[in-house]
């Protein structure tokens, strides 16, 4: 199973409308609202196939390269 089923499976489409690999090992995910957004943030640790997943709010209007980590 790859890492986007994972996070379908983790995040239903009912919870995130999209889900998109942005970058190297780097994946947005359109939440429907702010409070799924928050549960998100707030709810982990979350991790994949054995690693960590780091879950950051950051804007569209950022580039996934200009995003710390």
């Amino acid at each position: 199973m790859g890492v986007m089923a994972i996070l379908r499976g983790m995040w239903l489409i009912e919870v995130a409308l999209s889900i998109c690999e942005v970058g190297l090992n780097t994946y947005g995910i359109s939440f429907v609202s702010k409070e799924a957004l928050r549960r998100a943030v707030e709810d982990g640790p979350w991790s994949v196939m054995g690693s960590y997943l780091v879950v950051k709010n950051w804007s569209s209007k950022d580039m996934a390269k200009e995003v710390d980590f």
